[in-house]
């Protein structure tokens, strides 16, 4: 990302959409808001290196794997959610600035 309002828009659109899809419905169970905010960190500062839909999914499982351990999403998760993160970061001209 070039800029910090570029990083600001991936943050707020990445957080916006992690928390919509709450993996292990975490918030909905009662975990405090900032639940994912170090995984969505960790995804906003790999943008740069998506390549492609199927690449968010990748991203998206190694992030979810590493804070979590394997198990917690099914690679049909991983893959559905990078596919729509992907398309999202697209469409708001986040990818590849």
């Amino acid at each position: 990302m070039k800029t910090r309002d570029d990083y600001e828009r991936a943050l707020v659109l990445t957080r916006a959409l992690v928390r919509e899809w709450d993996p292990g419905n975490l918030l909905r169970n009662g975990a405090p808001d900032d639940e994912w905010d170090d995984e969505i960190a960790r995804l906003v500062a790999r943008i740069p290196k998506v390549a492609g839909p199927d690449d968010a999914g990748r991203h998206i499982a190694e992030v979810f794997m590493a804070a979590f351990g394997r198990g917690v999403l099914d690679a049909g998760a991983s893959a559905d959610f990078g596919r729509r993160w992907h398309a999202a970061l697209g469409e708001s001209g986040l990818l590849h600035l």
